[in-house]
């Protein structure tokens, strides 16, 4: 039990880190990626509602799903155990080494269901953790639809107050936590692009 913990830990550890990486940096043409988990292929003619003309998108057949983000926006994946992919575009008033206040941030985390588990209980087990790490859980675990998909959603406030959805994965073997992290100095354009982004999620059995 000790060693899931550490695990589950651990990759909200990355993801943070992850996060702190891109507010460090300055905003620059990210690199073409050398590893081949993903695809990442422009959206030239989009017929779903959701996806904005422009937008590119993420496929990983390893990981289970895709969807759609902007094309200005950088994207990192992390394929250490659990697999983290996040999303992110600093925002014009953004400064330096502080909390997100303005910008696009959307992590996507796969996370085990072992042992005798239920997905409900792999992620009540993952909600506690986060609570004893300093994390308050602000609006309770209740069931939802995420784009036609059975799932739950939650809100949690650690640094700031984000809204997080989780879905079993086709494999049943593992489900993918979805946290929008996105905040706007003025407005609410990055949080509701980030929304807009989750809208476009689509699972792929592998």
């Amino acid at each position: 039990m000790m060693k899931k913990l550490l695990i589950l830990f651990g990759g909200v550890v990355v993801g943070l880190v992850m996060l702190a990486y891109f507010l460090l940096q300055p905003k620059t043409a990210e690199p073409a990626p050398q590893q081949t988990l993903v695809q990442e292929t422009a959206q030239p003619t989009p017929t779903a509602a959701t996806i904005p003309a422009g937008w590119k998108t993420f496929t990983s057949e390893e990981l289970g799903f895709s969807f759609s983000y902007p094309a200005s926006a950088e994207i990192k994946y992390d394929s250490t155990d659990p697999l983290i992919v996040v999303v992110f575009e600093r925002g014009a008033n953004q400064k330096g080494q502080t909390e997100l206040y303005d910008g696009l941030s959307v992590t996507f985390q796969v996370l085990p269901i072992t042992g005798d588990k239920s997905f409900k209980q792999q992620l009540d087990a993952y909600i506690l953790d986060q609570t004893s790490n300093g994390i308050d859980l602000v609006e309770p675990v209740t069931q939802t639809q995420v784009n036609g998909y059975a799932g739950y959603q939650y809100t949690l406030r650690g640094l700031g107050e984000y809204s997080s959805v989780a879905v079993e994965l086709p494999n049943q073997t593992d489900y993918v936590a979805v946290t929008n992290t996105s905040a706007d100095y003025q407005g609410t354009f990055y949080q509701e692009q980030g929304q807009q982004l989750l809208s476009t999620l689509r699972l792929i059995e592998r």
